[in-house]
C-alpha cells in the first residue's frame, strides 16, 4: 500500500529502533554525544527509568500550506520534547546542552529525509532544568520540514 510523502518523511525522520536509523541514530556510536534510549510518539507510554533520555515526537500537522499551479506545498510541524535524567544539576546541563547540539547535527545529516522534503529547520529550542534535588531536564524543539507533492496526489513528490 502507497505511503503519502508527508508519512514517509515522518517516518524517515523518527526512524527505526532495529535499524538505529533516524533519530534512533543518535548514539556515541554514531559520534553523538547522547545516547538516547527511546523515541516515542506523543499518547504513548510514560517512560520507565532506564528509558531516559528520550523523545518524544508530536505531529502538529501542516503550519502553512500553499497551492501553486498544479503542486502542493506543506510545512509539516513536528514538536520535539526530549527528556533527560540526572541529580547532578551540572551534569543535566551539559546532557541538555549536548542532546541539543546532537539534534542540530542530525538536523544537517540530511535535511531532505532522502529526497523527500526540500528543507528542515529548527525552528525554536528551549532548555529547562528542575530545580535542584529534582532529577528531570526537558528540551523543546519544533521542527519544520518543508515539502512539495502533486496537488491531487499526496504520494509523489514533484521538483521545484
Amino acid at each position: 500500500m502507497a505511503v503519502p510523502i508527508r508519512r514517509q518523511i515522518i517516518e524517515s525522520f523518527v526512524g527505526d529502533l532495529s535499524l538505529r536509523t533516524g533519530l534512533y541514530a543518535i548514539t556515541t556510536a554514531h559520534g553523538y554525544q547522547t545516547d538516547l534510549r527511546r523515541v516515542y510518539a506523543h499518547g504513548e507510554s510514560t517512560l520507565k527509568l532506564h528509558e531516559y533520555p528520550a523523545i518524544r515526537v508530536v505531529d502538529r500537522g501542516d503550519a502553512a500550506t500553499k497551492h501553486v499551479g498544479w503542486n502542493y506545498y506543506g510545512k509539516l510541524l513536528l514538536e520535539l520534547w526530549a527528556y533527560l535524567r540526572s541529580h547532578e544539576t551540572d551534569e543535566r546541563a551539559d546532557e541538555l546542552s549536548s542532546l541539543w547540539a546532537d539534534l542540530c547535527q542530525y538536523v544537517e545529516v540530511d535535511e531532505t529525509w532522502g529526497g523527500l522534503a526540500e528543507e528542515t529547520i529548527i525552528q525554536s529550542g528551549d532548555l529547562k532544568q528542575n530545580d535542584a534535588g529534582m532529577p528531570d531536564a526537558i528540551m523543546a524543539a519544533v521542527v519544520e520540514i518543508g515539502y512539495r507533492t502533486e496537488l491531487n496526489n499526496p504520494y509523489h513528490t514533484v521538483e521545484e
